[in-house]
């Protein structure tokens, strides 16, 4: 059986332009594995391209980093930060 099969129906994300689709072939072109996506009809370099979950577990986990420092901070809303940033004058802010 082909591994590459088993990439068939995987939902990928091409990061360089924030194009998302689900895999439909898998083409080896010029010595490169290439999938082709069901929402461009294109094909993009299998190295290219990360899986859908993979990029939102790591989104996810950026925005609970956020969340955790805005915790730490005692900063409980965003109208705290943009009372700070009304407060700010600016001086010496680099």
């Amino acid at each position: 059986m082909d591994e590459t099969a088993g990439l068939i129906g995987l939902k990928v994300r091409y990061p360089s332009t924030g194009t998302e689709g689900t895999i439909e072939q898998v083409a080896e072109i010029e010595g490169h594995l290439f999938v082709g996506l069901d929402s461009t009809h294109l094909f993009y370099r299998i190295d290219q391209v990360i899986p859908v979950e993979h990029f939102r577990e790591r989104r996810e986990g950026i925005r609970q980093s956020i969340d955790e420092i805005l915790a730490k901070e005692n900063i409980s809303s965003s109208d705290e930060i943009q009372e700070a940033f009304r407060r700010w004058d600016g001086e010496c802010g680099g």
